[in-house]
């Protein structure tokens, strides 16, 4: 029986041998294969997203660009709504003593007019207009 097992053993052997090889080969292959495509796929994925990130970068630098360019144009708004105000202000202040000197005018017109008003003729002409020249002084 045990030269029975010993030749059954070497005439299977190889052949079992081989077949664990060859599965073993096939295995590997596939193996192999299935990290080619999944790092194929990985590399891809990589230069989506490094492609994605210089977009992103790009976007950023223009955003970046065109905050500064709002940021002065309305700082440049805001100091020429200051200077408005300042002259406003300015204008407003003018008009304001414009306006006082002229209710004084008025009110010095308004005095004359009424020492005017109340002179009365006189027969002789030039008192009657020495007394409208000087208000009836």
């Amino acid at each position: 029986m045990t030269v029975i097992l010993a030749w059954l053993t070497s005439k299977i052997a190889g052949p079992v041998a081989m077949a664990a090889a060859v599965a073993l080969a096939i295995a590997l292959a596939v193996a192999s294969i299935k990290a080619a495509v999944i790092e194929h796929e990985l590399r891809g994925q990589l230069a989506t997203a490094n492609a994605s990130l210089l977009l992103s970068a790009t976007n950023l630098s223009t955003c970046k660009a065109n905050f500064w360019t709002e940021h002065d144009a309305f700082m440049r708004s805001q100091a020429g709504v200051q200077a408005l105000q300042k002259e406003g202000a300015t204008r407003t202040a003018v008009a304001n003593a414009a306006t006082a000197q002229a209710r004084i005018a008025t009110a010095a017109l308004t005095k004359r007019e009424a020492v005017i008003a109340a002179i009365k003729p006189t027969a002789d002409a030039c008192t009657s207009t020495f007394s409208l020249l000087t208000g009836g002084q």
